[in-house]
């Protein structure tokens, strides 16, 4: 956590909102920026309204993320955790060392749509049914 507060970030790559599950077969949504509270929050409440253990983990900076030490970085993905979903609006690239080899993510990695922004979002799957089938179909696969 080297040191508190960097850019107004007072957690790097943290759930404030859960304690810290550390059991096999949880979903793990890692967020980037403002998606959190319109997307990958509301999808996080409907899977736990199931019955789903699910985290989101917000990393506005992956730099900093990848300045903690070992120990925290494992707090807040466990290596044993393999059910990864990112959400990025933006590039993939990166986040893959986040999700893993079977985790997989949501991101736009092409360029040139123009449209309303809700119709952009629902037409590249950003929405919380989407999110919601994602998480589901790698918690399936992590169970199975």
């Amino acid at each position: 956590r080297s040191g508190g507060v960097a850019c107004g970030v007072s957690s790097v790559g943290w759930d404030t909102r859960s304690p810290v599950c550390r059991q096999q077969g949880v979903v793990w949504t890692v967020l980037s920026r403002d998606l959190g509270r319109t997307l990958a929050r509301p999808a996080q409440d409907r899977m736990r309204a199931v019955g789903f253990a699910v985290r989101c983990v917000a990393m506005p900076s992956c730099d900093m993320f990848d300045a903690q030490p070992q120990t925290y970085s494992d707090e807040v993905l466990p290596p044993a955790v393999h059910a990864r979903l990112s959400v990025e609006l933006g590039s993939a690239l990166g986040w893959h060392q986040y999700v893993g080899a079977k985790g997989e993510g949501l991101s736009v990695d092409r360029f040139g749509a123009s449209a309303p922004a809700g119709a952009l979002m629902r037409e590249f799957g950003f929405t919380t049914d989407n999110v919601v089938a994602r998480a589901r179909r790698l918690l399936d696969a992590e169970i199975s």
